[in-house]
């Protein structure tokens, strides 16, 4: 039998009424793992590092491309 594992919702916050969660084989856990002021801090840093490279036309730093 299969299921549902997700740590993102399609609303935030979740609408605990929503008819997914009637199935016992769904699991929702809340999506908070960057939700801090350092994780927004450095996120911002290498948007703002990448835009002014590619502005630049310079080689991007600071990214990883993931297959």
């Amino acid at each position: 039998m299969g299921g549902l594992g997700i740590d993102v919702a399609w609303t935030e916050p979740f609408n605990l009424d929503d008819p997914i969660l009637k199935f016992n084989n769904v699991i929702i856990t809340p999506h908070v793992a960057a939700v801090t002021e350092h994780s927004y801090r450095s996120t911002a840093k290498v948007v703002g590092d990448v835009a002014l490279q590619l502005h630049a036309g310079t080689p991007l730093t600071g990214i990883e491309f993931v297959n």
